[in-house]
C-alpha cells in the first residue's frame, strides 16, 4: 500500500477516484490537446480527493502502460506510477507542511535547483504542493518566480483549502479547477467496492461528503473511534464552562496539529445544521462568521492554535 494511492490490483480498476466526474473529464481534454497549461490550482474542502487526482494525473505522465495515450488514466500498478505514489520518481517532486512548520523558502529554492536539472525518465517533470496556503510569504514570492518563466515539461499543482491565503499574482498563473464534497450516492458505491467490510451509513455521518476521511476511518477504526468520541464532546461543549473548553483546548493541542482544525470544522457543521433549521437567526449567522473567520486564521502557517480555539469559545460565549 501507498500512502497517496488507493491501488486495488485485483479490483483490475484503474482509476479508483470518488466523484468529480466534472473535474476529471476537463483535465482529459486538457491533457488531450497536448498540456497547454503549465500550473493547476486545486481548492476545495480537506479530503474531497484534490490530492489524490493531482498525483493521478501526475503518474499518468510518466506510466509505463499508457503510452502516447494522453487521455487515459495511470494503471496506478506499474513500476513509475508506484514510484510516483511512493514520492520517490525522479521526475516528480512533492512538497508539503509535513512538521507543521509551514512551507519556507528553502523547500522552494530546494525545488528550483533540481528543476533546473535535466529530467531523469523522460520529457515530463511533475511538482505538487499540498497545502500550497501554508507557504510563508517568503516561499510564495519564490515559487511565483518559477511559475513567471515556466520551463518546458514542468507541469505545476497546488493543492488548497484555502486558496484566499496565496498570493493574487500565484493564483492568476495558474487554471483553477475547484472540487466540492461527494455525494453520499457515490461514497456509499465507492465504499462497497473498496471497503465492504464497513458499515457505510456509520461513516456518511463523519466523512461529510469527503473520500479521503472515509478512507481514513475505514483504514483505522481506532482513529474512527477516537473522532466519535471528540465529536461527542465536541456537542457537549458547544455551550459548556469556559474551563472545561479551555482544558479540551489544551489536550486538542497535544494530541496534534490536526486536532484543533478537525475540532473547528465540527463547531461549524454544528452551527451549519442549525442555521439550516433556523435560516434567520442573526445570532446563529454570527456564529458562523465568527467560527470561518477563525477556520481561516487556523490555515496560517504562524497561527497559535490553542489561542485561536479559546478564542473561539470565548466569542461564541458573547454572541
Amino acid at each position: 500500500n501507498t500512502e497517496y494511492f488507493m491501488v486495488e490490483k485485483a479490483m483490475n480498476v484503474p482509476h479508483t477516484i470518488c466523484g468529480h466526474k466534472r473535474q476529471l473529464l476537463a483535465l482529459r481534454k486538457i491533457a488531450e490537446r497536448g498540456m497547454p497549461i503549465h500550473a493547476f490550482l486545486f481548492s476545495g474542502p480537506e479530503g474531497v480527493g484534490k490530492r489524490t487526482i493531482a498525483t493521478h494525473f501526475l503518474a499518468g505522465l510518466f506510466c509505463d502502460e499508457r503510452k502516447n495515450d494522453a487521455g487515459s488514466p495511470a494503471c496506478l500498478s506499474c513500476p513509475s506510477c508506484i514510484q510516483v505514489g511512493e514520492l520517490r520518481h525522479p521526475d516528480f517532486h512533492f512538497i508539503s507542511d509535513r512538521d507543521s512548520k509551514g512551507i519556507g523558502i528553502a523547500e522552494i529554492r530546494q525545488l528550483k535547483e533540481r528543476l533546473s536539472l535535466r529530467a531523469w525518465a523522460g520529457s515530463w517533470r511533475g511538482v505538487l504542493i499540498d497545502d500550497a496556503e501554508r507557504m510563508t510569504p517568503e516561499a510564495q514570492s519564490a515559487l511565483l518566480k518559477i511559475l513567471e518563466e515556466p520551463s518546458q515539461g514542468i507541469l505545476f499543482f497546488l493543492v488548497t483549502s484555502e486558496p484566499h491565503l496565496l498570493l493574487d499574482t500565484i493564483r492568476s498563473r495558474a487554471v483553477p479547477i475547484s472540487f466540492g464534497t461527494v455525494r453520499d450516492e457515490e461514497l456509499v458505491s465507492w465504499l462497497s467496492i473498496y471497503f465492504p467490510e464497513i458499515n457505510s451509513a456509520e461513516l456518511l455521518q463523519f466523512a461529510d461528503g469527503r473520500p479521503g476521511e472515509a478512507k481514513r476511518f475505514a483504514e483505522d477504526r481506532e482513529l474512527f473511534a477516537a473522532h466519535q468520541k471528540m465529536t461527542a464532546k465536541a456537542d457537549a461543549l458547544a455551550d459548556g464552562s469556559l474551563l472545561d473548553q479551555f482544558r479540551f483546548t489544551d489536550s486538542l493541542v497535544e494530541k496534534g496539529s490536526a486536532q484543533p482544525g478537525e475540532f473547528l470544522g465540527r463547531l461549524i457543521s454544528i452551527t451549519r445544521d442549525s442555521l439550516i433549521k433556523s435560516p434567520d437567526s442573526a445570532g446563529l449567522m454570527a456564529r458562523m462568521k465568527t467560527l470561518l473567520d477563525l477556520h481561516f486564521e487556523l490555515a496560517r502557517a504562524s497561527a497559535n492554535r490553542r489561542l485561536l480555539i479559546d478564542s473561539a469559545f470565548i466569542a461564541l460565549k458573547e454572541i
